[in-house]
Parts: C-alpha cells; structure tokens; sequence
C-alpha cells in the first residue's frame, strides 16, 4: 500500500510539471501570435487617413497598447494620428470598453473626420468632451449616454449618419 501511495505520488508530481511545462508553452506562443498579428494590423489600418469608414477605434487601441510597450517613436506617430482622428488622446481612449456607445461614436467621429463631413463632427466632439470629462473626473464615463441631451443627440447622430455597427 504504500509502495502505491509513492508510485501515484511521483507520477501526480511528474503530471504537475508536464503541466507547468505546457502551460509556459503555451502562454510562449500566444505571447508570439499576439506580437506577430499587431504589424499586419498596423499595415492594414495605416491607409485610414486616406480613405473614408476608417474608424475602428478597438483596433487602434490594441495597436497603441502593443506599441507603447515596444516601439516609442512608432507610438507617438500612431498616437498622434489617434488624437487626430477620434478627437481624443490615448489617454483617454484607453477607457474605452468594448460594450460601450463610445466605441460606436469614436468610430463614426473618424468617419466624419476623414470624409470631412464638418456638418455632425461637433456633436460629435461636444458627446467626445463630456465623456473626456466624466473620466477625468472619476464619473463612469458611460453615464454621459444616458443623460437625455447627450442620448438624443446619440442617437440622432447614428439615424442621420447610418453607422456600421460597432467593429
């Protein structure tokens, strides 16, 4: 019985590093795909400036992210781009949640700004502003969208511009 006890305890001990074995591999390559996939984004997303539907601001932010931690002189260059297009800094834009009506508004911000559609950027930016606000006051930022100015306003801008859906 306890030659068994000894037997089962070597081979759960050799399972658990096969497992951390695994698992640092794993995490390895993922780590790698993830770094591999950001160039491609960056080559398919570099044209924005030149063509119109250009706002994916998830995309973006996950480029930022990926070079704020690898490549300063490329950051600033895309940041500046960022701030440019969806009228806001890094800054700002990382507190933006997938789920939230702001990444519908930044994206069709970019659009109106590349088309140059100066009729409905500045309900736009006015919406761009508050929100700015309520983060940099420590209000949730997504509270701005149910205020009844600001959700009108929303809303009226997504009817009149037709939007895609959130990216």
């Amino acid at each position: 019985m306890q030659q068994r006890l000894v037997s089962v305890e070597q081979e759960l001990k050799q399972f658990h590093e096969e497992t951390k074995q695994y698992y640092g591999e794993t995490k390895q390559y993922y780590g790698e795909a993830y770094k591999n996939h950001i160039p491609t984004w960056m080559l398919l997303r570099g044209p924005i400036y030149k063509s119109p539907h250009g706002g994916s601001v998830l995309v973006d932010l996950d480029i930022l992210r990926f070079l704020a931690n690898n490549d300063a002189s490329e950051f600033a260059m895309w940041a500046g781009g960022f701030e440019l297009i969806y009228g806001m800094s890094y800054s700002h834009g990382k507190f933006i949640s997938r789920g939230s009506k702001m990444v519908r508004l930044a994206d069709t911000r970019a659009d109106l700004k590349l088309l140059d559609n100066q009729a409905c950027l500045p309900k736009c930016d006015a919406i761009i502003r508050l929100w700015k606000a309520a983060t940099d006051n420590g209000q949730d930022p997504e509270g701005v969208f149910r205020t009844p100015a600001v959700a009108g306003m929303y809303d009226n801008l997504m009817r009149s511009f037709r939007s895609a859906p959130s990216k």
